[in-house]
């Protein structure tokens, strides 16, 4: 498996000299490079993590374009250290894994996720108005 396929900075693009450079990042991605969500390594390792932790109350939703993790029931701080606290912190690493192939494929309408709202919708505690 390439794995660089997944690193836009080792990403080989062709230019019009049959020359090849390199990818500094900075050029714009779309979703147009995965067929289906299953052609990301890291969204794989998130859905197949979510799916085998079902029962702590963690899925996958997004706030316009932006992936992101509801909890549910919200995490509290009396959570951490329990099992459930630990999970949670390890989907969040996977997410965070995933968050730019995510994005892509959200713009991309490869998959489709339930919108919780704007970023704007928070309010100062970081829960929803």
């Amino acid at each position: 498996m390439d794995t660089d396929k997944y690193n836009p900075i080792k990403k080989e693009i062709s230019n019009d000299n049959n020359t090849s450079s390199t990818n500094t990042g900075t050029d714009k991605i779309s979703g147009s490079e995965f067929g289906s969500w299953q052609d990301s390594a890291p969204v794989m390792r998130l859905s197949a993590f979510l799916r085998a932790n079902r029962d702590a109350g963690i899925r996958l939703c997004r706030r316009g374009d932006a992936p992101c993790l509801v909890f549910d029931p919200p995490l509290r701080r009396s959570d951490v250290g329990s099992m459930r606290f630990a999970i949670a912190s390890h989907a969040y690493d996977l997410a965070v894994d995933a968050k730019r192939d995510l994005a892509m494929l959200i713009r991309a309408g490869i998959i489709t996720t339930e919108d919780i709202g704007s970023l704007n919708d928070i309010d100062a505690v970081g829960s929803s108005a």
